[in-house]
């Protein structure tokens, strides 16, 4: 695990590179590089942030948390029974979520009661939860239309908020059913973050890393 905090940290500084030297012929980029220093997804560990996902799922289903993590986490007062019951177009998800931990080894101690995961409240709003990928990619003043920003990968979804242009947007999970997942959007001259899912490619942008 702790080799994987490394190779995130250096990935996301190899990303601060690329934005460094673009900084220097462009003004507007050089705001965006001061709206995403803070880089909370490279803290992350990838197996928490499935742990997270994968009983997001869980608790959707009802299921009542036993672990002072999951209590912790997830709000019990609605749990309605021990065996959850997820809907069928969630199930190849968690399954695939499942490998991913099983292919790194993941455990996560769930006697504890905090968890590393980035914007653990925004996440939580989500009905659908990511797939954390092995790569980033980070758009640098994103450039078309707005593109709304929702809770699940659905055109019916309820909308959370939107990319606007100038906005820099993260990309630390994997597309599902043809919809990307913003990680992190950050806009100049505000400290809120903002994420969800989007059917829009953010192909223009000023720059990009990763």
């Amino acid at each position: 695990m702790q080799e994987r905090r490394v190779r995130n940290s250096a990935r996301w500084k190899r990303h601060l590179a690329h934005m460094l030297r673009f900084v220097s012929t462009s003004s507007s980029a050089a705001l965006a590089l001061c709206a995403v220093l803070s880089a909370p997804a490279a803290a992350a560990t990838v197996c928490e942030d499935l742990w997270f996902a994968r009983n997001a799922a869980f608790d959707e289903a009802g299921y009542c948390f036993r672990s002072p993590l999951g209590q912790a986490v997830f709000d019990n007062r609605d749990c309605t029974d021990n065996v959850p019951r997820v809907s069928e177009s969630l199930v190849d998800h968690i399954a695939r979520i499942r490998d991913r931990e099983a292919e790194l080894r993941c455990s996560v101690n769930t006697n504890r009661t905090e968890l590393d995961v980035p914007m653990l409240a925004r996440r939580l709003e989500l009905m659908v939860q990511p797939l954390m990928s092995e790569t980033e990619s980070l758009c640098i003043g994103y450039i078309g239309p707005s593109v709304p920003l929702r809770t699940a990968p659905e055109t019916d979804a309820v909308v959370i908020g939107n990319i606007e242009p100038g906005d820099s947007v993260l990309s630390a999970h994997e597309d599902m059913d043809g919809w990307a997942f913003a990680s992190e959007v950050k806009r100049v001259g505000e400290t809120e973050t903002i994420l969800g899912w989007h059917d829009a490619s953010l192909e223009t942008c000023e720059a990009r890393a990763g």
